[in-house]
C-alpha cells in the first residue's frame, strides 16, 4: 500500500541519518580520547564495531515495526471485507428506507425514535370452500433479499464474524441479543417488569451499533487510504444519498 511504502522510506531514511549522527558524534569524541594521533587499526575496528552495532540494531527494529505494521494493514483489510461492508451495506438500506417514506407519505423517521428501520413482508392464504366462502385465512411472514436486511441479521453477522469485530462493536453485539429476546416486539416474555427494561435497552443499544458500524466502517477506509465519508467518522451519523433528476 502507499502509506506502508511511504512509512517504510521514511525509516530507510531516519535510519541513516542516525547512523550519520553516530559517526559524527562519536567519532570526533572517540579519537580525541586517544588524543591527537592518528587512529590506530584498533580504533578504526572499534568505531567499525560500534557502526554495525547501530545499523544492526536498527534493522531489528525497523523489521518489528514493519511486521506490526503489515499485520495492522492486513487485519484492517480483513475487518472492512469480512464484516463491516456487509454491516455498513444493511445500514445503508435502513437509511434508504427512511428517505423513501418521506418521499412516499412525508413519514419523516428521525434517527432518535427509529435508529434502524426494517421491512416485514407477509403472503395471505386462502382456503375457498363451497358456495364460494372463503375460510381458513393463513398469513405467513415472507424471507427475501430486503427482509433478511434488519436488525437480528446485524447482530447474527456481528457475532459469528467476532474475531473481525471491535471489542465495543461485539459487546454491544451480545447485550443486544439479548434484549432483543426479551423485548416487547420479539413476544417471548410475559414478565412486564423484563419487557419495560429489555425495550429501553433494545432501543439504546440498537442506536450505538448502527453509530458505531458507520464510525468505524468509515475509520477502516480511511487507515487503508480508500474513499470515506469524515463526517460520518465525526457523527456516526449516515449521510443519505441525494439524488437529483433532471428533466
Amino acid at each position: 500500500m502507499t502509506a506502508q511504502i511511504w512509512i517504510s522510506t521514511a525509516l530507510q531514511i531516519f535510519g541513516t541519518i542516525v547512523l550519520g549522527l553516530f559517526l559524527k558524534n562519536y567519532l570526533p569524541s572517540y579519537i580525541g580520547e586517544k588524543g591527537k594521533n592518528l587512529a590506530t587499526k584498533e580504533d578504526i575496528a572499534e568505531i567499525t564495531r560500534k557502526s554495525e552495532e547501530v545499523q544492526d540494531e536498527f534493522r531489528r527494529e525497523y523489521e518489528k515495526f514493519n511486521i506490526d505494521l503489515n499485520f495492522k494493514y492486513d487485519f484492517y483489510y480483513k475487518q472492512l471485507t469480512e464484516l463491516y461492508t456487509q454491516l455498513y451495506a444493511i445500514i445503508c438500506q435502513s437509511e434508504y428506507l427512511r428517505r423513501f417514506f418521506l418521499l412516499l407519505n412525508g413519514s419523516k423517521l428521525e434517527f432518535d425514535d427509529a435508529p434502524f428501520i426494517e421491512i416485514h413482508k407477509t403472503t395471505s392464504t386462502s382456503t375457498l370452500k363451497a358456495h364460494n366462502t372463503i375460510s381458513n385465512v393463513k398469513q405467513e411472514i415472507k424471507h427475501d433479499e430486503i427482509t433478511s436486511f434488519c436488525k437480528k441479521e446485524i447482530v447474527d453477522l456481528i457475532i459469528k464474524k467476532g474475531e473481525f469485530a471491535s471489542q465495543k462493536l461485539l459487546k454491544l453485539a451480545v447485550a443486544y441479543r439479548f434484549a432483543f429476546d426479551n423485548y416487547s416486539g420479539s413476544k417471548t416474555s410475559s414478565n412486564s417488569d423484563i419487557v419495560k427494561v429489555a425495550d429501553n435497552e433494545e432501543i439504546a443499544l440498537i442506536t450505538e451499533i448502527v453509530k458505531t458500524i458507520i464510525r468505524e466502517f468509515n475509520i477502516l477506509r480511511k487507515e487503508l487510504r480508500i474513499e470515506y465519508i469524515e463526517k460520518e467518522i465525526e457523527e456516526g451519523l449516515f449521510e443519505n444519498v441525494v439524488i437529483n433528476i433532471e428533466d
